[in-house]
């Protein structure tokens, strides 16, 4: 059996629901033509959003698959706001939705970042991942958009999920440094490094 001759989903996977709080519409998205316009609606909402970059991606994947004659159908399933286990569950939920809807035999997986990788132990419990797709943005490389940048980042931090972790390690590095200075083996920290 060829791989053309298999039923191909492209998936997009938003782990903490941005795409619905933008827009809100409720996922899942099934079918070119809803994921297309529903997508211009999140560019519109939320144009820095890198979710947004990653449904292009997967739309551009199936139109390429689609030309290359494969039998495929494209899906958007999200998480939670709050991440973690609840996330989890309500993608596996709309996952198992999305496939009733259209049988496959395999996945092609579209995301922007590890954090909606995630979930692929349990899309691959429910269907082979046949394919892993990260989309990264570009960026122009100047100082105000690094300011920009690093105010999204510092807002981003404020989300629960993303706190525990990304201030957890910066935070124990700071708290290091400090703890070196104020007793005077700042210096000798660096030399030893």
């Amino acid at each position: 059996m060829s791989l053309k001759s298999k039923r191909v989903l492209v998936l997009n996977v938003d782990k903490d629901n941005d795409v619905g709080v933008a827009t809100g519409v409720r996922t899942p998205l099934i079918g070119r033509d809803k994921v297309a316009s529903v997508a211009s609606l999140f560019a519109i909402k939320s144009p820095e959003d890198s979710d947004t970059n990653s449904i292009f991606a997967a739309i551009n994947t199936y139109d390429s698959l689609v030309q290359e004659g494969y039998t495929c159908e494209i899906a958007v399933i999200a998480g939670t706001e709050e991440g973690g286990f609840k996330a989890d569950v309500k993608v596996a939920s709309e996952l198992e939705y999305v496939l009733k809807a259209f049988q496959t035999d395999g996945v092609i997986f579209v995301s922007d970042g590890a954090s909606d990788e995630q979930v692929i132990p349990a899309i691959q419990s429910k269907v082979p991942v046949i394919s892993v797709k990260r989309v990264f943005v570009q960026q122009e490389k100047s100082v105000e958009e690094t300011y920009v940048l690093f105010y999204r980042y510092l807002k981003k931090l404020s989300e629960p999920q993303l706190s525990k972790v990304a201030l957890g390690v910066p935070g124990i590095l700071i708290l290091a440094v400090v703890a070196l200075y104020l007793s005077n083996l700042l210096n000798y920290a660096l030399l030893a490094s």
